[in-house]
């Protein structure tokens, strides 16, 4: 089942979304209050591309597609996609997400492994904790622990940038992680404070 919607979201009771898919569409921002339930999938096509999150944070346990480029607010809460991140096919669309200092920002699936965006942005958060990421340009940027899970983190045609107050772990155990820029571009890493002690060798 698809659920459209064009307008804001709040949902004052219970809401399960079982399989299904809901469809942000909205010519303006869209406001979200999810009452602590999470969504299945869900597809960005607002063309204003603002996505505030008012309360309760946002979970998405299955996939996330961005048929327009987004922007999602959701200061001081936590922001939460468990499956993998697109642009619709054929296209590259960018995703912004603002959790605030207080907020976390968990993305456990690949970003652009299928289509890679044109870029990949996590303005601010307390902690981030990432899986793979294939974009145009990456920025990661958080107050407390920064958690690189993935093996890849690949900005394709421009710069990559990793930002933490504290740490910046690489936790993908005996596996290498590879961080890359194309030829022209430029890799930013900064504040790091220590890595884990059994990720060493790792590049």
């Amino acid at each position: 089942q698809t659920i459209t919607v064009g307008g804001n979201w709040t949902n004052n009771a219970t809401f399960d979304a079982g399989t299904g898919t809901v469809v942000f569409n909205g010519t303006s921002a869209q406001a979200i209050t999810t009452g602590g339930d999470s969504f299945n999938n869900v597809i960005l096509d607002n063309s204003n591309g603002a996505i505030n999150v008012l309360a309760n944070g946002l979970e998405i346990d299955g996939t996330l597609t961005l048929n327009q480029s987004a922007t999602v607010t959701a200061t001081d809460q936590n922001v939460t996609v468990a499956g993998a991140i697109d642009s619709q096919a054929s296209e590259t669309n960018s995703l912004t997400i603002d959790a605030g200092s207080n907020g976390n920002v968990v993305l456990q699936g690949a970003v652009g492994g299928i289509n890679p965006l044109d870029s990949m942005e996590i303005d601010w958060a307390d902690q981030i904790t990432v899986g793979d990421i294939w974009a145009n340009q990456i920025n990661l940027q958080s107050d407390g622990d920064m958690s690189l899970n993935g093996t890849t983190y690949s900005a394709i045609n421009n710069d990559l940038s990793l930002y933490s107050n504290d740490r910046i772990l690489l936790t993908a155990g005996a596996t290498t992680t590879t961080i890359s820029t194309s030829s022209a571009a430029n890799l930013y890493i900064g504040a790091v404070d220590g890595v884990q002690d059994d990720v060493a060798g790792e590049t």
